[in-house]
């Protein structure tokens, strides 16, 4: 058999076809695979090559969506209900810098658009 076999992306449908619709059209947004979940990244440069490199914003999840945000603004997120701390790995503490917005559906998360655009923003300032 040849050719390639492509993982099973993870991730709602009706999530992920909201966040196509809401962030592909922004200037510089693409949408990557990232450990089997669907991602959006944005162009920010690197000091040491000078060039612009993809850097992921938000992962869509199966319950909701996983946003990089400033340390101060996720603890207080997390004192509100519907955010968990982002631990993709049962058996390791949370990732630094990760938040889940965790929502029932893709209504909810369009809800929360500002939000993602919060996230967008700070990856795009360079954090």
């Amino acid at each position: 058999m040849s050719g390639t076999r492509r993982a099973k992306e993870h991730g709602d449908p009706e999530i992920v076809a909201l966040l196509d619709e809401l962030l592909l059209p922004l200037p510089g947004v693409t949408r990557r695979q990232m450990m089997g979940h669907p991602s959006y990244l944005v162009p920010v440069l690197d000091l040491k090559s000078g060039a612009a490199k993809p850097k992921m914003f938000c992962c869509a999840l199966e319950t909701g969506v996983v946003l990089k945000l400033p340390p101060a603004r996720i603890e207080a997120l997390l004192a509100q209900e519907g955010f968990s701390e982002f631990a993709p790995m049962a058996d390791r503490p949370p990732m630094r810098g990760w938040i889940v917005l965790e929502r029932e559906s893709a209504a909810d998360i369009e809800s929360e658009l500002a939000l993602i655009m919060e996230a967008k923003a700070w990856v795009e300032s360079g954090a």
